[in-house]
């Protein structure tokens, strides 16, 4: 059996009685780190344990991390798209880089802790 849906913001809509916009999101490896704003002006990623936070904007209709300076570091897999809706609804996520590499290809991990 396939999933329902065509991969739209709108097709992850949460249920009532189930927040999914309070959920914590751990370990997350970002897409498109080398292809990144960050990484492109650095040649590096940013060291663990670095703050980041959601993009509330989308950035070429992808979910932005970004770090204190502002700057897109990736951007989170797109099962995570629903938490657009939440943005949208004035949940935050902040956090911090739990693993980041740049050898064999850059590779950034983020923990993030939602707050309405």
């Amino acid at each position: 059996m396939g999933s329902v849906g065509k991969g739209r913001f709108e097709d992850y809509s949460t249920q009532s009685g189930n927040d999914k916009c309070l959920d914590d999101i751990e370990d997350v490896r970002l897409d498109d780190v080398a292809r990144s704003e960050y990484f492109k002006q650095y040649n590096q990623v940013p060291a663990i344990i670095t703050s980041v936070e959601l993009q509330k904007e989308l950035y070429y209709g992808r979910i932005a991390v970004i770090n204190n300076e502002k700057h897109i570091i990736g951007f989170l897999p797109t099962n995570y798209n629903y938490l657009l809706s939440c943005l949208n609804n004035n949940y935050k996520y902040t956090g911090n880089i739990s693993y980041s590499s740049n050898k064999p290809f850059p590779i950034i991990v983020v923990s993030l802790n939602a707050t309405k």
